[in-house]
């Protein structure tokens, strides 16, 4: 895992994002693999 965050808005409802760093491949060109939610 190379990055995460994850918090609360005012509103109550929550995101979180986390990136890792993979083997370079055709699917991860970049190197990295990532996802975000967002949850109401």
């Amino acid at each position: 895992m190379v990055y995460r965050e994850k918090d609360e808005k005012p509103d109550g409802s929550r995101y979180e994002m986390v990136a890792w760093q993979v083997s370079v491949s055709e699917d991860f060109p970049q190197g990295l693999k990532y996802s975000f939610q967002d949850m109401d």
